[in-house]
């Protein structure tokens, strides 16, 4: 069906459709095109990664490569568990993550909460941007 409006109307007419719905869900919106969703108790779920320094292809390559060796996902661990006050993380909301990468619940004994960001092999320079600008470069 989305074919078919596009065919049907010229480009200044799908450029003023595009805006007025970006217009009428702004509140919505992120910054990378998903929609702020929340879970049963209205809260967004948020997933935080331990370190405030943005990751190198090598180190998202190397962890990625542990947990397939681990447990079959090629990605890196995060956990929906806010660290306690006074250790670095970086977070992302989950739902703006799932639009570029698959996230498995993946819990441990240690952490119910844990996740795991799907990456794709290889790792490229474009992943390594994606994710460092999610997780708050």
């Amino acid at each position: 069906m989305g074919d078919r409006i596009r065919d049907a109307l010229d480009g200044s007419e799908r450029v003023e459709a595009f805006e007025n719905v970006i217009q009428d869900n702004a509140d919505t919106l992120t910054p990378f095109g998903g929609t702020k969703g929340k879970d049963a108790a209205g809260n967004a779920p948020i997933l935080y990664r331990f370190g405030s320094d943005k990751e190198s292809g090598s180190r998202l390559s190397r962890k990625a490569a542990e947990a397939k060796k681990k447990i079959g996902i090629h990605g890196v661990s995060t956990s929906e568990t806010k660290p306690l006050p006074g250790t670095d993380y970086r977070s992302a909301p989950r739902n703006n993550v799932e639009i570029h990468f698959p996230v498995h619940n993946t819990p441990t004994r240690q952490d119910p909460n844990h996740r795991t960001v799907e990456l794709p092999e290889p790792i490229t320079p474009a992943t390594v941007k994606i994710f460092n600008d999610l997780f708050g470069d």
